[in-house]
């Protein structure tokens, strides 16, 4: 019998069935097994114990690119940038024209705590081609026009590919709602609701959703969707600490929404206390609720207990940048760049920066220690920093040594713009003319370079195409004058100097062209005695120069303002319709804009000195955050003038800078558009006055 029964199994095994599933599994590799296991965690946002997992696993199966990109996707994920970014560039070495590895090149910058790297975007949609629409190429690919903004592009991206993520389409569709589509919003909720808590991309769904539900002032809806997220993976940092905001925006009184938040916090310290990102991310959140005592505890232990950590890392950084200028600040930023191991390049990048500009803004720096400086900080650059090659080189003109240094600077300045403004634009930070403006200002430091080298025909060349590019700063103006008193003109290069000091916001202490024509008089006359008098008598010309050129720059064919219909504070309608036969001024800003709240001060001015003019509409139109929070801050800050809030329509008009005016003409037409002036009270009466001419004439 058992004979027979080995006969038997001998003949099944004869069979060709049994051949083709060990085939079928033999095709299953384990290298993706262990790649689609990163991948579970990381959308259970279980970061640390997928870079800690991982690491185990690539070294069991070297060959995997794709399990060798997740893991450095993982390290990153917890904050480990720069030991991330040395893994990518080492994968990409050894395994050339390996699309994994430049997958796991553009998840490192994606990573970053800030995006640096506008090529991102680019090679994130090359990757999906590279990889043959995998779904991780695509995953990628919507993370990245998701963290840069990019709506129009991931809905391209959503409609050419069926395997996109559905929190893609469901983020869409709340950016959609945001920017005034409302019908968007029961969509989105829709295609939220159609997947499964089991679904692997459910978590990242919920902390969509409810980030996406809070930007639309919907707490209530938000925070349901961060608690089903919870529910699947809680020990989520992204969803606890969403949690923890939406908490206080429930609609109750404050007292029990901080309680909520606190007993959630203990909560969480008592399921993962040991996780130093938590820690350092509930530290924040006690010491936005008042609970001081209790943030210093958790930073004590952060300090004490993980040292080596990205959180004792980024609250290092934080401590040094809040103190702001000066010694202090400058001991700590030393010990921090002196700390044995750096994670966030940015934040190393930044305290470096503050370090360059306290040594550069020493008067009694010399040359050398400049250079040193330089030579200090260049190698901890991380992005674009064109203030790094601008500054170094004002320092050694005004030092006037190492000159070819300076020079070599403002080029590698001119070279680095494209990177700048890609980012800017990535960003949504640019504005008109951008690329314009950088490359001007930097050509008017090189005629500076030239003429403190003697080289005034090089100057005067550098200064062509500074002007061909529209530049009218202060390096402009300055080296426009000196280029006049060498040429023997010094009345011209006076007026010039008088010109652009009287353009500025009044502080003489940053008054550089007041400070050129200052070292100017005094090496002609011996002493500043006179001085004045000379001043007052060029200024009369000078600013009848200027008023006529704002009444030639008038657009000659201005286009017609976008519809627009905002409430002010006082419930008062300010809108097309209501406006239509006026002129209109419209101001646009926001609280957390610092160049918008400096020019506040002029702006209300402005307002003052036009109070009561019945064919003419003012209103400063706040781009962000709710009208409570800029009701409270207006209070604060003491401002009177009249405020609405954009609600969403600067991004439907296209205002993409801040702080923005337009002046509207009784047709409705922009006839100005303009960005912070620090004459701001005069230039912009001008351009009233030169909109009511041009009505009449």
């Amino acid at each position: 019998m058992l004979l027979v029964l080995a006969a038997g199994l001998a003949a099944c095994s004869a069979r060709p069935q049994r051949p083709a599933r060990e085939r079928a599994r033999a095709a299953v590799d384990p290298a993706d097994v262990a790649a689609d296991l990163l991948q579970q965690l990381v959308a259970l946002d279980d970061g640390e114990r997928c870079a800690a997992e991982g690491e185990a696993l690539v070294a069991r199966h070297p060959e995997s690119g794709r399990l060798r990109a997740r893991w450095i996707a993982c390290v990153s994920r917890v904050g480990r940038h720069l030991e991330a970014a040395g893994l990518a560039a080492q994968m990409m070495s050894q395994r050339p024209g390996d699309p994994w590895a430049e997958w796991a090149r553009v998840a490192v910058w994606l990573g970053e705590s800030t995006p640096a790297r506008a090529e991102a975007l680019a090679r994130s949609e090359a990757l999906v081609d590279a990889l043959d629409g995998h779904p991780a190429a695509l995953r990628l690919r919507a993370a990245t026009l998701v963290a840069w903004d990019r709506a129009d592009e991931l809905a391209q991206l959503v409609a050419a590919h069926p395997r996109v993520p559905a929190w893609a389409r469901v983020h869409l569709r709340l950016r959609r709602a945001r920017d005034g589509d409302r019908s968007q919003l029961p969509l989105a909720l829709a295609d939220a609701h159609a997947v499964a808590p089991d679904d692997p991309e459910f978590v990242t769904l919920t902390v969509i959703a409810g980030r996406g539900l809070e930007r639309l002032f919907l707490p209530v809806e938000a925070l349901a969707w961060t608690d089903a997220g919870l529910a699947r993976a809680p020990d989520s940092l992204r969803l606890r600490t969403l949690r923890w905001r939406l908490l206080q925006l429930q609609p109750r009184d404050f007292a029990a929404c901080k309680q909520a938040v606190l007993e959630d916090i203990s909560l969480a310290l008592a399921r993962g206390g040991e996780r130093p990102a938590l820690l350092l991310a509930a530290a924040e959140a006690y010491r936005g609720l008042g609970e001081v005592a209790r943030a210093e505890a958790l930073e004590r232990r952060i300090a004490d207990e993980h040292a080596d950590s990205p959180a004792a890392e980024a609250l290092l950084a934080r401590a040094s940048e809040a103190l702001g200028p000066g010694p202090a600040q400058q001991a700590a930023d030393a010990a921090f760049l002196g700390r044995p191991r750096h994670h966030d390049p940015r934040l190393r990048e930044a305290a470096a920066l503050r370090q360059f500009t306290a040594a550069l803004a020493d008067p009694a720096a010399t040359a050398a220690q400049v250079v040193a400086a330089i030579e200090a900080t260049r190698p901890l650059l991380h992005g674009p920093a064109l203030e790094f090659f601008t500054a170094g080189a004002q320092a050694l003109v005004q030092r006037e040594s190492e000159l070819a240094l300076a020079e070599a600077l403002v080029r590698e300045g001119l070279a680095a713009v494209p990177g700048h403004v890609a980012l800017a634009q990535a960003l949504g930070h640019e504005f008109p003319h951008m690329y314009e403006w950088h490359e001007g200002g930097l050509y008017d430091l090189l005629a500076r370079v030239h003429l403190a080298a003697g080289r005034v025909v090089e100057a005067q060349a550098a200064l062509g195409e500074a002007s061909a590019r529209g530049s009218a700063g202060d390096d402009h103006a300055i080296a426009r004058a000196e280029v006049a008193r060498r040429r023997g003109d010094a009345a011209a290069a006076d007026e010039q100097l008088v010109a652009c000091s009287d353009a500025y916001d009044g502080d003489a202490f940053d008054d550089a062209c007041r400070r050129a024509l200052e070292a100017a008089w005094k090496r002609e006359h011996g002493g500043l005695r006179g001085l004045d008098a000379h001043v007052a008598k060029l200024l009369v010309r000078t600013r009848e120069r200027r008023r006529q050129e704002v009444f030639r720059r008038i657009a000659a064919a201005p286009r017609t303002a976008p519809e627009f219909r905002f409430t002010r504070f006082d419930g008062e309608v300010v809108s097309s319709e209501s406006t239509r036969g006026k002129f209109v001024v419209l101001h646009f800003w926001f609280t957390a804009c610092e160049p918008c709240v400096a020019e506040l001060p002029r702006w209300q001015q402005f307002v003052d000195a036009h109070a009561g003019q019945r064919d003419l509409v003012i209103l400063s139109v706040h781009a962000l955050e709710t009208r409570e929070v800029v009701e409270a801050w207006m209070a604060e800050h003491g401002h009177r003038f009249a405020v609405a809030m954009a609600d969403g329509w600067c991004h439907t008009a296209k205002v993409w800078s801040f702080p923005s005016t337009w002046f509207i003409d009784r047709q409705g037409r922009i006839a100005y558009e303009t960005g912070g002036m620090p004459d701001l009270p005069l230039e912009f009466a001008w351009r009233v006055a030169a909109m009511r001419a041009a009505d009449h004439g």
